[in-house]
């Protein structure tokens, strides 16, 4: 047995865990994932991924999980053969690349971000390359330059407007995205794809979530610009819309719409954080206002 350093992510507090060397053996593919309950180290539960070196590499917080959506059979992603390992080892990318820097790189191709990734390790940039290729393919459209630090110092300027990664260091976020209360959809998104033992299994659910996110988001913004047009067509104002945009909510107002919009449309029920992750998309992937499509009407 050997003992393990952690650190709660959310109150710091230090504490020891005792893992089993024939288990680290055992994990060939990715980081084990050790899941610490509440009370152990603190009050907090959280998972700790932990490499074959005995090493902390990310911590993620599961004190509740995000009901996230069904996906409609005809959409999802069943049985997909994976990439040659010449051109994408998912071995590699599960033991190299950390929950929060898969999260971090999501969260920006969501928010329709440049990003710059400094490498250390070149035998890995062209299967990190690939890999986002293939997950994100024909969903979201998304800029990643994988570079040296060498490359970065000398051509820093040229990526003035993107986001910085260095592993789990956020060198520079120019807009303010990154923030990890803030990307919990993301978060808990990674964490099933680095739990999931299977790579195939794992692999396909990571695409079907991803495209989930472009098909949800994607449908919201129509049905926002089909709302647009129809108002356009009305000449006639309303003095009792008026009276109603003060007394209700619009915010309120939207989130009963698309909720109403979604669950006839895909009959699917929306928890309130995964709907706001998709109103974040909309608004910073397709630059669409909800509140200037959607107004409040009697």
């Amino acid at each position: 047995m050997t003992t393990v350093q952690i650190i709660c992510p959310s109150c710091k507090k230090t504490g020891y865990i005792e893992i089993s060397d024939d288990l680290i053996k055992s994990t060939s593919r990715g980081l084990l994932a050790v899941n610490v309950t509440s009370n152990y180290v603190c009050q907090h539960s959280f998972i700790a991924y932990i490499d074959k070196n005995f090493a902390v590499r990310d911590y993620f917080i599961a004190d509740f999980q995000i009901e996230i959506p069904d996906f409609p059979e005809e959409k999802k992603i069943k049985d997909i053969s994976l990439p040659d390992k010449a051109i994408l080892n998912l071995d590699l990318i599960k033991l190299n690349m950390t929950l929060t820097l898969l999260s971090n790189i999501l969260r920006a191709i969501f928010y329709k971000n440049k990003i710059v990734l400094i490498s250390h390790q070149p035998f890995l940039n062209t299967h990190i390359k690939n890999f986002f290729n293939y997950i994100i393919k024909n969903t979201f459209d998304f800029e990643l330059f994988i570079i040296s630090e060498e490359e970065y110092k000398k051509e820093k300027k040229s990526f003035k407007d993107c986001l910085v990664l260095e592993g789990n260091k956020v060198i520079k976020d120019p807009y303010k995205i990154i923030e990890e209360k803030k990307a919990k959809v993301e978060r808990q998104i990674v964490n099933q794809f680095l739990n999931e033992f299977d790579l195939g299994y794992s692999y396909i659910t990571l695409i079907n979530e991803i495209n989930k996110a472009y098909t949800y988001s994607k449908a919201i913004v129509d049905f926002a610009n089909t709302q647009s047009q129809e108002e356009e067509k009305e000449s006639e104002s309303s003095i009792i819309a008026s009276i109603l945009d003060e007394v209700v909510s619009q915010d309120k107002y939207i989130n009963t719409v698309i909720t109403d919009y979604l669950y006839n449309e895909f009959k699917i029920k929306i928890d309130k954080v995964y709907l706001s992750f998709l109103f974040d998309i909309v608004i910073n992937y397709f630059d669409v206002n909800l509140k200037n499509k959607i107004s409040v009407n009697p």
